[in-house]
């Protein structure tokens, strides 16, 4: 696969409406690789049941447009392991997703969530997102332009990412910590394998 590469290539992007969506990543992936649906009949079949139960058309078509990128970002055998996972494995394999296809959020990770977990100075806060923020925001003039009200919905949206993904602890927002997924060999070696160490390093907090 070797797409690791292709994330510096991609324009920052400031998405403040994606979920995790592990449930709904599990129904595209079993209807592709169980079913041999093609994306096509998939897409279909979403218009005209609303299987994501979306409360408008408007969201149903930003969920699936949303999971036809990730989807897109993947191969067989990353469908295959996370079909045959744990739920807490397909959780992180969806934050994984969302790194591989938003620059924003892929470096926010690099440099934020995998600092932490070297530095062992786990709490995060409010700050350590929107600094980040801000530093995009000063060296790209097109995120330059992103509204405040904008950049506090993109620090909701990550907090929320990284709690569904099993990444960020529960509870007192105040006190909230970043947490180490434990990978099982198999997966990390698939990472490697296939480009995408740094995703390894990220995940397990390693130096380069």
């Amino acid at each position: 696969m070797m797409i690791e590469a292709n994330i510096y290539d991609m324009p920052y992007v400031c998405r403040t409406k994606d979920l995790l969506w592990a449930h709904e990543t599990r129904l595209i992936f079993s209807l592709l690789m169980n079913d041999g649906l093609s994306m096509n009949d998939i897409k279909q079949k979403i218009e005209d049941e609303n299987t994501f139960n979306a409360a408008s058309a408007s969201r149903a078509k930003e969920i699936r447009q949303a999971l036809i990128r990730r989807n897109n970002a993947v191969d067989d055998e990353f469908r295959n392991i996370f079909l045959h996972g744990s739920i807490e494995i397909q959780k992180v394999m969806c934050a994984i997703m969302i790194m591989l296809t938003d620059r924003t959020f892929y470096e926010f990770m690099d440099l934020v969530y995998r600092e932490k977990l070297i530095t062992g100075d786990l709490k995060l806060t409010d700050a350590d997102v929107i600094g980040y923020v801000h530093e995009i925001q000063s060296k790209d003039t097109r995120a330059s332009k992103w509204t405040d009200a904008g950049i506090k919905k993109l620090r909701t949206q990550y907090l929320m990412i990284l709690r569904e993904g099993g990444l960020l602890s529960i509870g007192d927002l105040k006190n909230q910590k970043l947490l180490k997924p434990i990978l099982p060999p198999s997966f990390t070696d698939y990472l490697d394998d296939n480009g995408l160490e740094r995703v390894h390093r990220i995940l397990t907090g390693e130096r380069s």
